[in-house]
């Protein structure tokens, strides 16, 4: 399970889609620490690719094929982080 997807796998899957999802949206809509992340939007701005950074739809598709190819305990680390912030939203209301 931690070396390599398997996306016939249904927790693999879940995990992907989780993860898919938690990175697209930091990218799309978050700071991230030290504001890394609108350094990163305002160099896609200027290489005039800034489209990709405003649709968390677009974003996916592209973080998704990536996700294929990282070792699956990347995937985990970001499927945990984006179930924790789901459970937050829940708890605390959305």
């Amino acid at each position: 399970m931690w070396n390599s997807v398997d996306i016939n796998s249904p927790l693999h899957l879940l995990l992907l889609s989780l993860a898919t999802w938690r990175v697209s949206y930091a990218l799309v809509s978050e700071e991230g620490p030290w504001k890394t992340l609108n350094l990163m939007r305002l160099t896609a701005y200027k290489l005039n690719i800034i489209g990709l950074f405003q649709c968390i739809w677009c974003m996916s598709i592209w973080i998704a094929v990536v996700l294929l190819f990282v070792p699956t305990v990347v995937v985990v680390i970001f499927a945990i982080s984006a179930l924790a912030i789901l459970i937050n939203k829940l708890v605390i209301g959305i």
